[in-house]
C-alpha cells in the first residue's frame, strides 16, 4: 500500500483497517512524520475544522506510534491531552480513559516536566489530567531512573494541589499503591477518611491489598493485572473495540435510515376522510403505492 492508501483506509468509519496497519508498520519510516503531521494537526486546530477523515485516522495512527515507541509523538500528544473535555471527547472519546495513559507512557521523551505540568494544569480536561497521573507512574515503572522524581511528585501532589477531583485522587492512590510507597499509607488513608474518594469506586482495604501486592513483588504492580503499561500491539489493542464492530455498523444503517424518514416532508392531504379509502386502494398522495402501504402507516 502507498502513504495515501494507508490513510484511506484508516478513514473508513467503522472498518477495522488492519491490513493498512501491517503496513504502515512495513513502511514506519515513511508513515512517521504523516502520523505526526496529523496529531500536530488535530492538537491545535478548532474541532470544526477537523474533517471525518482525519478525525477516524488518529487513533491506529497514535497506537502505532505508540507501539514503535515514537518519541517524537510525546509533546504534539501531551498538547492535545490539555485540550478542553469538548474537544477530547470529540477526538479521543473513550481513549482519554482506556488507553491514553499507556499511549503516553509509550512514546515518553525522557522528560517529566511537561507531563507533570499537565497533571496540575487546572484548566484541563479531569479525566485527561487522571490518566496523564497514571502515565506517570506507568512511566517510572517501565523507566526505573525516572521513579524517584515521579515518586517526590507523588508525596508532594496533594499539598501543591487544592479542589482535587475524585479521578484525580483514585489515580493518585493507586499509583501510590503501585509504587509500594509506604511512607504515604496515613496520607492516603485519611483521604479515604474524608471521603474524598467514594466507597463506590474504591476502598482503602483495596489500596492496602495493592500496596501489599506491590511491596511483595517489586517488578509486577497491581496495575499489572489489566495488561502492560506499555501499547505491545497497535492491533490487538484495537481490534475489538466497538466502533469496528459489526454492531456499530448496523446501528449507524439504522440511524441513517430512521434521519431519512424524519427529515422527509410530510404532504399535507386535502382528501375524504380515510374511512372512504380503502387499504389496497391508491393512496391519494399521489405516490402510486397502496394506501395501506404509504399515508395509512
Amino acid at each position: 500500500m502507498t502513504p495515501d492508501e494507508i490513510m484511506t483506509e484508516f478513514s473508513l468509519e467503522g472498518v477495522f483497517p488492519k491490513a493498512a496497519m501491517r503496513a504502515a508498520t512495513a513502511h514506519r519510516e515513511v508513515m512517521t512524520p504523516i502520523f505526526i503531521e496529523l496529531i500536530t494537526r488535530l492538537a491545535s486546530c478548532p474541532t470544526s475544522e477537523v474533517t471525518p477523515a482525519e478525525d477516524w485516522q488518529l487513533a491506529p495512527a497514535l497506537h502505532l506510534l505508540a507501539e514503535w515507541r515514537e518519541s517524537t509523538a510525546y509533546k504534539p500528544f501531551l498538547t492535545m491531552m490539555q485540550r478542553d473535555e469538548i474537544a477530547l471527547d470529540y477526538l479521543l472519546g473513550d481513549t482519554v480513559t482506556e488507553s491514553a495513559d499507556r499511549i503516553m507512557a509509550s512514546i515518553f521523551n525522557g522528560d517529566l516536566v511537561p507531563l507533570m505540568a499537565a497533571v496540575e494544569d487546572t484548566d484541563a480536561y479531569e479525566f485527561a489530567r487522571a490518566s496523564m497521573l497514571r502515565a506517570l507512574v506507568f512511566i517510572s515503572l517501565e523507566h526505573k531512573n525516572q521513579r524517584p522524581d515521579v515518586e517526590a511528585f507523588l508525596r508532594d501532589f496533594r499539598h501543591r494541589n487544592d479542589d482535587l477531583s475524585e479521578d484525580l485522587l483514585y489515580s493518585w492512590a493507586a499509583g501510590i499503591a503501585a509504587l509500594g510507597m509506604e511512607d504515604m499509607v496515613e496520607q492516603v488513608r485519611s483521604t479515604f477518611k474524608l471521603g474524598d474518594i467514594s466507597p463506590f469506586l474504591a476502598a482503602f482495604e483495596h489500596f492496602e491489598a495493592d500496596l501489599q501486592e506491590a511491596l511483595r513483588n517489586p517488578d509486577r504492580s497491581a496495575f499489572q493485572k489489566n495488561g502492560p503499561f506499555v501499547i505491545e500491539s497497535a492491533i490487538d489493542e484495537m481490534q475489538w473495540w466497538y466502533c469496528y464492530s459489526e454492531e456499530y455498523r448496523e446501528k449507524k444503517r439504522k440511524d441513517a435510515v430512521r434521519n431519512v424518514l424524519n427529515i422527509m416532508p410530510r404532504q399535507e392531504l386535502d382528501v375524504a376522510p380515510r374511512v372512504n379509502i380503502g387499504r389496497n386502494d391508491p393512496c391519494p398522495c399521489g405516490s402510486g403505492k397502496k394506501f395501506k402501504k404509504c399515508c395509512l402507516q
